[in-house]
């Protein structure tokens, strides 16, 4: 295939950097941060950009685009996802290849609206609470526009934890008890499931994999590529979902971008970067063995340079 040249957007981050990793030396890679200092100098050309939300940040990203001559984007956080699906008018007229973007893109990042698609097409997904019933999830409505949280309320101490700012920006649903999975996805524009990697959470950390397992769930495997069907998604993609004890499986969101927590697909025998980039370079790629049951542990590392 010819080289890609990739815009990989928002790097200041474990997703960025995963992303970045696994298409070195197949790709040309460009990033781009808000932060003008972030690890990811170490490994490609990293310009800063305004934040998403900042009027002049279509300006500036179209210039870069232009001026490295882009082929693909990645973008690895919902702000920056959120500011180019907008954008995805005029990237389609640069005949730029964007992952992820489809017709519910932007009803992804809300949760209200993608619990209600969930529900439209008869997938099981906690239910949305009009009040506080206890144990309950109150996690961000809307992504892309501010800060992420996320309580688990079991007690009404918990609550009085709670900044009101979180209830009115925020979606209450019930508390499902299980084990939590993230699900690593590569579809074809026919929405074809293409590659399937359940990544059980084992530990998170500020909203990231710390202690995570691939597992070979047949039923939770069938499970999404449905998924991918019924909700006609495209590309990378990670979805969301609970195991419940009693063996049910609960979905809570669809993540219209590559997830944190890709490094563990990858290094488990599946670059899901490259194999995006070649299927749709070239419209097809070996898909290659996986290895299951592989486990990841995080650790702190650090980028040492000069000023």
């Amino acid at each position: 295939m010819d080289k890609a040249v990739v815009l990989v957007a928002g790097t200041g981050n474990t997703t960025g950097i995963n992303v970045i990793k696994a298409l070195m030396g197949e790709c040309k890679i460009i990033g781009t941060d808000c932060n003008e200092i972030n690890a990811a100098n170490k490994f490609c050309m990293n310009y800063a950009v305004p934040r998403a939300d900042n009027e002049q940040y279509k300006t500036v990203i179209l210039d870069i685009i232009e001026r490295e001559k882009i082929t693909h984007i990645i973008s690895t956080n919902d702000h920056d996802t959120r500011a180019l699906f907008i954008m995805h008018d005029t990237l389609e007229d640069r005949k730029i290849i964007h992952n992820a973007y489809c017709n519910n893109a932007l009803s992804f990042l809300d949760k209200e609206k993608t619990t209600h698609l969930f529900q439209k097409s008869h997938i099981d997904t906690p239910n949305i609470l009009d009040r506080p019933q206890i144990p309950f999830v109150l996690r961000k409505k809307e992504m892309g526009n501010r800060s992420k949280f996320l309580y688990i309320v079991r007690n009404e101490d918990d609550i009085k934890n709670i900044p009101n700012e979180a209830f009115l920006h925020g979606i209450m649903t019930e508390y499902v008890d299980g084990s939590e999975f993230t699900i690593d996805v590569l579809c074809d524009s026919e929405s074809n499931a293409l590659c399937i990697i359940p990544r059980q959470r084992l530990e998170v950390r500020n909203g990231i994999v710390w202690h995570g397992k691939t597992v070979k769930d047949e039923n939770l495997i069938e499970l999404v590529k449905n998924i991918c069907k019924k909700m006609h998604l495209c590309g990378i993609m990670c979805l969301q979902c609970i195991k419940s004890t009693n063996e049910k499986y609960k979905f809570i969101e669809i993540n219209p971008r590559v997830g944190s927590g890709i490094d563990l697909s990858i290094h488990s025998g599946c670059n899901i970067p490259l194999l995006w980039i070649k299927l749709t370079s070239k419209g097809t790629f070996t898909m290659p063995e996986l290895h299951w049951e592989t486990e990841m542990i995080r650790y702190n590392s650090a980028y040492y340079f000069h000023a």
